[in-house]
């Protein structure tokens, strides 16, 4: 009995790890479902954390968006024009000016702080654009001037002065221009045919050849008619760039600090975008920011002005740019050369059939008549030789050895009575007969000889009688 208890016990024992076990293993599948589900809470966690982020990043940038909206809203209503530091003057809004009392007070001041001359010469402008207004004149390129551009290139733009209104400058080589001394006003000069509109960039240089400190040298576009008698960007429709940094469109007033001071030596460039009207300035080939916009409702001709004395060189495309970019890309008016052939060059006449031909033909004794002589002169005088022949120098061994040219013409006798003379001088086809005058004189026989020059080659001729005409 005492061993029965033992094995009783281990088999209770047993029975009972293997139940643990079985009951082990039929909870096993459950454990391994366990850590996959194990970081699920992690999720929220990290939404909790992004989601708060997001809200107010996109916050930020609703507001931002709705300030702009705001912001170009009222500058809209209130037509401002942007200012130098917010990028370029729309000239499409050019009489919007930026000031107390709008342009009427603008202006009012401005006249009040001015010169009398300076004062004079604004409303001189202003009358003038009233009576000639821009296009008011016909300044389309028309098909003959295309076709000018076609064969000469860019040659076929030139400043063209107005000399009836302005004599203070003149013009060499057609883009060489020199403004003179005068104290009355400035001096303008505008281009004869205006900027194409066909390519994307149109482009053009000044160089200041000679500048004084004391003048003032505007450079820039114009429309036509303008005023001769202002300089680019002081009348309405018109910007440009001054020598002392400023910029200016329409008004004097309008000025602004634009850029650096120009020198002499100084090349100052010109560019133009017909799509979107916008201007730009260079200066010693380095490209400073668009100046102007909504330049594209009128046509525009590059204009040229100083008040003083100075010289510039303008460069429509005919040389090489100092702005590098504009000689890549061809932005000069026109190609420098046309389909217009260049004339020929020297000596190529030399070895022509046609000179050759033509040089020949001309008698040999015309060069070699004497200087007293003419071939259809009606005196003439011949010594008269033995025999009542006239001698003649044509009876020469040394002549007659030469072989002719051509064959003299023939010599019809004439009769020696003055009315048998008067009928054969009418009806002689030859112009080496002397002509009668209508005036009574006394009969005074003059000989009538034909003068050829020694060195020709021709034949002796056979002896005639001696000719006699009477003047009646």
């Amino acid at each position: 009995m005492d061993l029965d208890i033992p094995q009783s016990n281990f088999r209770d024992a047993l029975a009972t790890t293997i139940h643990s076990l079985v009951t082990k293993l039929a909870t096993f599948p459950d454990i391994d479902h366990d850590p996959p589900d194990v970081p699920t809470p992690q999720q929220p966690d990290a939404l909790l954390v992004l989601l708060p982020l997001l809200i107010v990043l996109s916050t930020f940038l609703l507001l931002l968006l709705t300030f702009l909206i705001c912001v170009l809203l009222v500058r809209r209503r209130r037509g401002i024009i942007l200012r130098d530091s917010d990028g370029p003057v729309d000239m499409s809004r050019e009489e919007l000016i930026e000031g107390e009392g709008g342009f009427e007070g603008v202006e009012s001041r401005w006249l009040e702080g001015v010169a009398e001359n300076v004062r004079r010469d604004y409303l001189r402008a202003k009358d003038y654009q009233l009576q000639y207004p821009p296009n008011s004149l016909p300044t389309d390129i028309t098909l003959s001037q295309f076709l000018s551009i076609q064969e000469k290139g860019v040659s076929a733009w030139s400043f063209e002065p107005d000399y009836e209104t302005v004599n203070s400058l003149l013009v060499h080589a057609r883009t060489e221009i020199t403004f003179l001394p005068d104290p009355a006003s400035s001096s303008c000069v505008q281009s004869n045919l205006p900027l194409p509109k066909l390519n994307e960039v149109y482009y053009w240089e000044v160089k200041m050849f000679d500048l004084p400190e004391t003048t003032t040298v505007s450079v820039g576009l114009a429309t036509k008619p303008y005023p001769p008698f202002r300089v680019p960007g002081h009348s309405r429709h018109s910007v440009a760039y001054h020598s002392n940094g400023d910029k200016s469109y329409n008004y004097p007033f309008t000025a602004t600090q634009f850029g650096p001071l120009l020198k002499e030596g100084d090349v100052l460039g010109v560019g133009y975008r017909p799509r979107t009207g916008t201007v730009f300035f260079t200066r010693n080939g380095r490209k400073m920011e668009d100046a102007f916009v909504g330049l594209g409702r009128w046509n525009l001709f590059p204009s040229i002005g100083a008040d003083g004395p100075c010289s510039v060189h303008a460069n429509l495309g005919q040389a090489g740019f100092v702005f590098i970019e504009a000689n890549v890309k061809k932005w000069g008016l026109a190609p420098s050369v046309g389909t217009l052939a260049p004339p020929p060059a020297y000596g190529s006449e030399r070895g022509s059939i046609l000179l050759d031909v033509g040089g020949r033909a001309r008698p040999a004794t015309d060069s070699s008549l004497s200087p007293g002589s003419s071939p259809h002169s009606p005196r003439r005088s011949r010594r008269r030789g033995p025999g009542g022949v006239a001698s003649s120098p044509l009876r020469s061994s040394t002549l007659a050895e030469h072989p002719p040219l051509t064959p003299p013409p023939p010599i019809t006798p004439i009769d020696e009575h003055p009315e048998a003379a008067y009928e054969a001088e009418e009806e002689s086809e030859d112009p080496s007969q002397p002509l009668l005058s209508n005036e009574r004189a006394p009969p005074s026989p003059v000989a009538s000889t034909r003068s050829v020059s020694p060195d020709a080659a021709i034949t002796p001729l056979l002896p005639i009688r001696e000719i006699y005409t009477y003047r009646l």
